[in-house]
């Protein structure tokens, strides 16, 4: 049978020299004509409830297309209970709250520093 020549062999790596020699392209390194750059505004705390989001000195950065909440986001549980911005809760350090969308990092590095959220902290 020829189904079965390459059971218990070596096979070549069909990228083992891009990644040796560095040029294999990974999702981070594409780079298309009006792509945005996301950063996000995480929770410093490991348990908190959050009580207030403000948002407003963030969207009027220069370079900013987007702010979003997990108010926002219509359907912002995936894997059954993860939500993908925490709204009403933080769950774990560094759980993302905000999502800032902008033309280019700087930018949106420098809205998430505008972003002010009012957590209550509770015992983990």
């Amino acid at each position: 049978m020829t189904d079965t020549n390459y059971v218990g062999k070596r096979l070549p790596r069909y990228d083992g020299m891009q990644h040796a020699t560095g040029k294999t392209r990974y999702v981070g390194d594409i780079k298309l004509p009006g792509m945005l750059r996301v950063q996000a505004w995480r929770s410093p705390l490991p348990s908190a409830v959050i009580r207030e989001i403000d948002i407003s000195r963030a969207k009027r950065v220069r370079g900013v297309v987007a702010v979003i909440t997990g108010a926002e986001v219509p359907n912002n549980l995936f894997g059954g209970d993860q939500p993908v911005l925490a709204d009403k809760e933080v769950r774990y350090p560094g759980q993302e709250v905000v999502a800032v969308a902008a033309e280019d990092l700087d930018a949106a590095r420098e809205a998430v520093a505008k972003i002010r959220v009012e957590l209550e902290p509770r015992e983990p």
